[in-house]
């Protein structure tokens, strides 16, 4: 981050003066008393110290590569002490913080200790799924500032192995919904796949970023051998995952309930859809 308390600038042998000019010129910008944000800073930084805080929860995570299933507004990290707040639309937080913040954020495990609780469970495990598989942070450091029951609930549900949110959203819903959901599985003549269902259906997501192309071909080649190998392919783009996600489950559970050999009756696949619906709520 590049924001810079007057302290810092001063202990690199700026002067008082030559900050005043650098303020002048444009170099600088004066964010709040003592604190000044260079070219390098982004607006949620400079909006978060103007505010009195620092960025948190998916905010925080957003600045460090984390998956955030949603862009929801600013969310600020404010010192429980706090006073004298300058106004500004951001969604605010209070909560203790494990790691002393930076003047500009808080650490990864701050942020997504936050967002466990801000966000829809299966987004926050999205989230701590993209952390852990980053190598941003491990399960031994959540685990000791996870002890309330919602906390638990996402932890128990996290695997590292997910290579993107949305895989990572499908994988939880369709969990939620009583499936059996294996992870990056590797098939023979295809390749390594997002999910297999149940053992019968293969479900792949993809971001528009890298299934454009001649990436697409592969997709196809992909699902072609999928189908000659006996299982059922689908495949779902971000949109459908982020914006219809009730629409995913109800196609998957269609399709194991289609599958040739899978025993999935047709009330079955009617609890798992409801089950899933009521975990989406939730």
């Amino acid at each position: 981050m590049a924001i810079h308390s007057m302290a810092s600038l001063r202990a690199r042998g700026i002067t008082k003066s030559r900050i005043a000019d650098l303020v002048a010129e444009g170099t600088l910008v004066r964010v709040r008393r003592g604190l000044y944000a260079d070219s390098e800073s982004g607006a949620d930084e400079i909006e978060a110290v103007r505010i009195g805080g620092a960025l948190g929860c998916i905010s925080a995570l957003r600045s460090y590569g984390v998956w955030v299933s949603r862009r929801t507004g600013l969310h600020v990290q404010l010192p429980r002490n706090a006073s004298r707040l300058r106004p500004g639309a951001a969604r605010r937080h209070w909560e203790r913080t494990v790691n002393p913040p930076e003047l500009a954020r808080v650490s990864v495990l701050d942020a997504l200790l936050t967002a466990m609780l801000c966000q829809h469970p299966i987004d926050a495990v999205a989230s701590v799924d993209s952390a852990l598989h980053l190598g941003l942070v491990r399960m031994s450091d959540l685990r000791p500032h996870c002890r309330d029951a919602r906390r638990r609930r996402i932890l128990d549900l996290v695997d590292s192995r997910a290579e993107s949110g949305l895989e990572s959203i499908v994988r939880v819903a369709l969990v939620l919904a009583g499936l059996r959901v294996e992870s990056q599985v590797v098939i023979a003549g295809v390749g390594r796949v997002d999910l297999v269902v149940e053992g019968r259906v293969v479900v792949e997501t993809d971001g528009a970023a890298f299934h454009r192309g001649p990436r697409r071909h592969v997709d196809y080649v992909r699902d072609s051998a999928t189908a000659v190998g006996g299982l059922t392919p689908l495949r779902f783009d971000a949109a459908q995952v982020l914006d219809d996600l009730p629409s995913v489950m109800q196609a998957v559970i269609a399709a194991v309930r289609e599958s040739r050999g899978a025993p999935f009756s047709g009330r079955e696949a009617e609890i798992a859809l409801r089950r899933g619906e009521r975990a989406l709520r939730s």
